[in-house]
């Protein structure tokens, strides 16, 4: 029994390789290696809550990036070795062949098929839904190895030329043809695990992150009248929003970009970056004033506090503006604290 279920995952490993390019190492028909067939499971950071964040529950509107990589444990260097676009690992099974070291790279966004780009894809005269970055991928369809959306396959495509293209380091929202420079209000989950098989019904477990950053922009008094606009002052598709009399507070999460590498760091502290962000406020009567663009530091699972004044106590070419000083405020735990527009050097004019 044990040696005919061998015979048939190494068989069935060889269909599917050939339909997107054949692995050269591990399969020889005339000597057929011993075949794994281990179970995946995810688990990490998706059961924290931490305010401003909201608790993770998987459900079928999620979607699961997942390239696997191998290479002999003899040493070498990773090559592609499988990979799918799942919304349900609860039945994933991938057959692994013995001898091999195998690296699993997981990317999960919560509520996937609502926050990524999708379109319709034709494969063989057959209509699907595919999904854009962080899963746009070499996926061979039809014959043509081209990067374009993929579809939900629910189970591992075999290859070494097949593969998502930069998971965990790029995202596309619905409506956009370009990719997105950290989307607001989505929720990413990051992992990777390495593994060396030695049995049948092994669990490979990956570990996630979650990899999302919270801002809060506090408007402070001046602001009786007009609107603020706030923006982030990279990238094509920057998010942006909106102060104003009645909403002088706004708060949001955004994911990283820079998935792989956060998840490197141990420490929180560590898994950081900085962001440049512009802060404009309208009058009723049109008069725009403006600071120059600000750095903020941004890290994983916390929120960065933006303290907004802008003061007009005294006229600079034309626009009000005034410099008030204060002392340095503490920076409780977890949160980095910026007080913008207190300083005369902070505004353009």
């Amino acid at each position: 029994m044990k040696l005919r279920h061998f015979m048939f995952a190494a068989t069935l490993s060889l269909l599917t390789f050939a339909a997107c390019g054949e692995l050269s190492d591990p399969v020889n028909p005339d000597d057929l290696p011993e075949v794994y067939t281990v179970k995946l499971d995810c688990g990490g950071e998706l059961d924290i809550n931490q305010v401003p964040l909201t608790r993770f529950t998987p459900d079928n509107n999620d979607l699961y990036g997942i390239n696997v990589y191998y290479m002999p444990v003899s040493g070498g260097t990773y090559k592609h070795y499988a990979y799918g676009l799942f919304d349900d690992l609860s039945n994933a099974t991938i057959d692994l062949i013995a001898d091999y070291k195998f690296k699993f790279e997981v990317d999960l966004i919560d509520d996937g098929k609502s926050k990524v780009y999708s379109d319709g894809i034709q494969i063989e005269e057959v209509n699907y839904t595919g999904y854009g970055h962080p899963f746009q991928a070499y996926n061979n369809y039809d014959g043509t190895k081209s990067l374009t959306i993929t579809k939900i396959s629910n189970a591992f495509t075999y290859s070494e030329d097949c593969y998502f293209y930069d998971l965990g380091r790029r995202f596309q929202i619905p409506g956009s043809t370009s990719s997105y420079w950290e989307p607001e209000g989505v929720e990413t989950y990051y992992g990777v695990a390495e593994v060396v098989p030695t049995a049948d019904g092994e669990t490979v477990s990956v570990f996630l992150k979650r990899m999302v950053y919270g801002i809060k922009v506090v408007a402070g008094d001046f602001l009786t009248e007009g609107t603020v606009k706030v923006s982030f002052a990279s990238g094509n598709s920057s998010p942006s929003f909106t102060l104003s009399p009645d909403n002088k507070v706004v708060e949001n999460i955004y994911t990283t970009l820079s998935r792989p590498s956060w998840y490197e760091k141990e420490e929180l502290e560590d898994a950081y970056s900085y962001r440049y962000m512009n802060f404009s406020w309208t009058k009723d009567d049109g008069t725009v004033l403006k600071l120059k663009e600000q750095t903020v530091k941004v890290n994983r699972l916390k929120q960065t506090i933006i303290n907004l004044t802008f003061y007009e106590d005294a006229t600079i070419d034309g626009a009000k503006l005034a410099v008030q000083y204060e002392d340095q405020v503490f920076v409780e735990e977890g949160q980095e604290i910026y007080s913008f527009g207190d300083d005369q050097s902070e505004y353009e004019w």
